[in-house]
């Protein structure tokens, strides 16, 4: 092997060497990057039926893996809208954001969890799901109560006419 093919072997491996070496660096950081910046995350209650839920307590986690980071709170105003603001220290590109909206004294509670990414203001909204506990969820709820109510309706004018 003469010397110019070494040194251009040489050049290719500390080349590759370098690519892999920059790749690495621009990609392990992303996870938990420091901010550079305040953010804000705001966005929208809505409940079931998509209509806007004015004064549900917000609260919005930072989370690094399971440990929290901060913690911010915000009540929706009256077109549902919430926004909650962290300082530079309290958050890092990576973290995932929690957003828990709980209203009224059912305590129903929504969490949307997302990655935090870099930008200054960051939009999560949050939607409760229409429960009967009792009976179940959506739609189902609503026919299962509409039978149970229309069964003893129809008991009673039964019994009323059996009387009569």
């Amino acid at each position: 092997m003469s010397g110019k093919s070494i040194v251009r072997a040489g050049t290719v491996v500390l080349s590759t060497v370098l690519v892999l070496l920059v790749l690495s660096v621009a990609v392990l950081p992303s996870a938990t990057m420091a901010a550079t910046h305040p953010k804000t995350v705001r966005g929208y209650v809505y409940d079931q039926d998509g209509r806007k839920v004015e004064n549900a307590q917000v609260t919005v986690t930072m989370k690094d893996g399971e440990t929290i980071v901060s913690t911010k709170t915000d009540a929706s105003d009256s077109a549902g809208f919430y926004t909650c603001n962290f300082a530079m220290t309290d958050w890092s590109v990576g973290n995932k954001i929690v957003v828990t909206a709980t209203y009224n004294t059912l305590q129903a509670t929504n969490t949307t969890t997302v990655l935090c990414n870099d930008e200054f203001v960051q939009y999560e909204n949050v939607t409760f799901p229409y429960e009967i506990p009792e009976l179940g969820k959506g739609l189902t709820g609503i026919l299962i109560t509409a039978l149970i109510v229309g069964a003893v309706a129809i008991a009673v004018l039964v019994l009323m006419r059996r009387k009569a």
